[in-house]
């Protein structure tokens, strides 16, 4: 019978019908050849002639006649370069695990005398008959599986809906897209798998292909929950890549801490990102159409005004910004040691440099707190902690060792005429131990982690110069300046113009030391501390500050950043930190109930914040708290009320007693410290103030005045001398 039905299928073309047992379709070269039969063969024809198109190697050898079965037509049709053969089962359940007649036939025919190569790997992908989901699409996600290293035998071709998929397909149809197509692929694991979701659509009446295919260029890609590798972040920079950024997790956190499904309100916030970002829909509309179909479905007011809360914090904290410079660099490749590694005595750290304990941490938001057209950018930056090992207590202070702009170390680095990708030996002093170690670096890196070329330099920086100016007028000021007649115009340099060790190597082109010298004779950057404005009892896996920029004009009009808080302020979510942990003496009384009295101002508020979120924690486990009073100073009202929503809250709440405010620029009367006598001698509080120096005078009058009323003066004095040593009349000021 089976060599009757072959004859017959010979005997076609003499009857005007030219069919063939098996068809192929694509690359003669193919390594990676699709078996498909009847409509699948059918949809994976259009994958393969779509990637085929596009350069790929890949093949389709068509069932035209499955039985009777012949091996040798079947490996004839074959390219002879195949090595992986993907096989499509119309099998009755998705992802049967069982091998089908197909299956065991392809296996079976290359055991023939007839195929003499070597036999090529089979994979089988398996799909429901008659699912919708089966399309072009599918086909291209089951051939990408099998490019990745770990690639699976078996392989379950399906694409399951998502409340995001209906979201996206509902909007983009209301702002008149037609042709919406949307494919969900989903990683075969069984714990966290990982989907990837292609949507593609086309607007004023224009159509895109019937059948759904992968997308491979775009205009919006939404990546979720991972951290992005270094070899994204080279792709990101070098392909100018806008990228926006939103901690999806921490809204639903913080809007679900003791009620609702974190879930739910982690997709609200990222739909809202679809919604404001993607270029395929009109924002304001969709986000007032989002807004509105909350008011619908939510009957439970709470419910919905606490979704709004988190709809509208993702709309406000998503960042934005262009893939930055350092994204762009390579990493470094590792330099060869011939030796044991212990005959060198080599050793990994953070910042080696730093003779203190470090601690990596990461970025997850940044926020500006004052608005854009104030000249002063007060901003509040989150670290997570992770799995560093950093603790903190409260009033301490974070280290944050800055780097410096890579584009200006580059720029610097042209002028001197120095290769940043040079590796070389770096000799420094252990600040802890005072032994000199070795490193092994690049330029770039060692001037942008580590040597403070952008930082003040002294007297000695010119004295080091002067052996290596080569003309002579240079020479003689750089003695003059070196020396006690030149004085005061370096003061005037150092002082009145803030010159760094570049501008000094700038203004003397002719005193061109070797890298290695001038790494020498310029210190490293040293960590920046700032008051921490958390509690780790509330916030047990980050570390928050608020910091303001620092910046000044020169005598001669040349805009100066501090080098820090330049740093602070360009960090983006996900970026690395290195930072170490600096004891305070800001620290709350050892009794719950003892009167607390803080005055801050500007961002010296961060310690208050703490003081204050720790005392609620403590109320929150029934402790009984005593009074907290908090004066706080800055300009404007409107502008830098710095945590004014939180502070009000905890004043309503009753946390905080005494809640006294003072706006220089809103307000001619002043605000005055009071009532703090019988809160600090008679019920054993403590006064904190955080700041500038130049209150301190004010802030102290005022305290021996309202002492007096209970002793005399020179009493007064003495008691408040006695408040410092005890820890109870704490000055941090700067």
């Amino acid at each position: 019978m089976k060599t009757l039905l072959l004859q017959l299928f010979q005997l076609l073309p003499w009857l005007g019908h030219h069919y063939k047992l098996f068809e192929y379709i694509g690359s003669s070269s193919a390594e990676t050849v699709i078996v498909a039969l009847g409509t699948s063969a059918n949809v994976a024809e259009e994958a393969v002639l779509k990637l085929s198109a596009a350069g790929q190697s890949v093949g389709l050898l068509k069932i035209r006649l499955l039985r009777p079965w012949s091996a040798r037509h079947f490996l004839a049709a074959l390219p002879r370069t195949v090595k992986k053969i993907a096989l499509i089962d119309d099998s009755k359940v998705a992802g049967s695990n069982a091998h089908g007649a197909l299956f065991l036939d392809v296996t079976s025919a290359f055991y023939d005398s007839v195929w003499t190569l070597p036999i090529p790997s089979i994979f089988k992908g398996a799909f429901a008959a008659g699912v919708e989901n089966f399309n072009a699409a599918a086909v291209q996600a089951f051939l990408q599986g099998l490019g990745n290293a770990d690639a699976r035998f078996d392989f379950k071709i399906e694409a399951p809906a998502t409340a995001a998929n209906s979201y996206s397909s509902d909007l983009l149809e209301s702002q008149g897209a037609s042709s919406v197509q949307i494919f969900t692929t989903t990683s075969s694991i069984n714990v966290e798998p990982i989907s990837s979701t292609h949507i593609r659509f086309s607007k004023n009446g224009a159509h895109t292909q019937q059948s759904p295919s992968l997308v491979n260029t775009a205009n919006y890609v939404a990546v979720h929950n991972i951290e992005i590798p270094d070899a994204v972040k080279r792709q990101l920079f070098a392909r100018k890549v806008r990228v926006a950024v939103i901690d999806a997790d921490k809204i639903a956190f913080n809007y679900t801490q003791f009620r609702g499904h974190r879930g739910e309100y982690r997709n609200l916030a990222l739909i809202a990102l679809l919604a404001k970002l993607w270029d395929g829909v009109d924002s304001a509309p969709a986000i007032r159409e989002l807004e509105a179909g909350l008011s619908a479905t939510e009957t439970d007011n709470t419910v919905y005004r606490t979704k709004l809360g988190a709809l509208r914090t993702a709309l406000k904290t998503v960042t934005v910004f262009n893939a930055p410079s350092e994204w762009g660099f390579a990493l470094i490749e590792e330099v060869e040691v011939v030796g044991k590694a212990e005959a060198f005595a080599l050793q990994s750290a953070l910042r080696p440099d730093a003779g203190e304990k470090t601690f990596t941490v990461h970025v997850t938001s940044n926020t500006r707190l004052t608005p854009d057209t104030n000249e002063r950018n007060v901003f509040h930056i989150e670290f997570d902690i992770g799995t560093s090992g950093l603790k903190y207590d409260i009033g301490e202070a974070l280290g944050v060792y800055g780097q410096i702009n890579p584009d200006h170390v580059q720029e610097f680095l042209a002028w001197y005429g120095a290769d940043g990708s040079q590796v070389i030996r770096y000799d420094r002093v252990n600040e802890k131990t005072g032994a000199i170690e070795s490193e092994f670096r690049t330029v770039s890196q060692l001037f942008t982690e580590a040597v403070d070329i952008f930082g003040k330099p002294g007297k000695k920086f010119f004295q080091s110069l002067i052996e290596h100016a080569t003309v002579m007028s240079e020479r003689e000021r750089l003695g003059y300046l070196a020396s006690g007649e030149g004085a005061d115009d370096l003061a005037k340099l150092q002082e009145e113009e803030t010159v760094t060790f570049a501008d000094v190597l700038q203004m003397f082109p002719s005193a061109h030391p070797s890298i290695e010298k001038l790494l020498a004779t310029i210190p490293n950057i040293k960590p920046r501390h700032y008051s921490i404005s958390s509690s780790m009892n509330v916030h047990r896996t980050s570390v928050h500050l608020l910091v303001v920029v620092v910046d000044w004009k020169t005598k001669s009009g040349k805009v100066r950043m501090g080098q820090c808080t330049r740093y602070l302020v360009g960090l983006r979510p996900g970026t690395a930190v290195t930072v170490s942990v600096k004891p305070s003496v800001m620290k709350l009384p050892p009794s719950h109930e003892a009167p607390v009295i803080m005055a801050g101002l500007g961002t010296g508020m961060a310690p208050s914040r703490a003081f204050v979120e720790e005392r609620a924690y403590q109320k929150s486990l029934g402790h009984k708290v005593g009074p907290m009073v908090l004066y706080f100073g800055a300009r404007h009202r409107a502008e830098e009320y710095l945590y004014g929503e939180e502070l009000e809250a905890y004043h309503f709440d009753g946390l905080l007693t005494h809640l006294r405010l003072a706006f220089s620029r809103d307000q001619k009367e002043k605000v005055y410290i009071n009532m703090l006598a019988n809160m600090i001698l008679k019920q054993g509080g403590a006064f904190y103030l955080c700041g500038p120096t130049w209150p301190v005078p004010d802030i102290r009058d005022a305290l021996i005045s309202s002492f007096s009323k209970f002793m005399t003066v020179e009493e007064a004095t003495e008691k408040l001398k006695s408040l410092k040593e005890e820890e109870r009349y704490v000055l941090e000021v700067y």
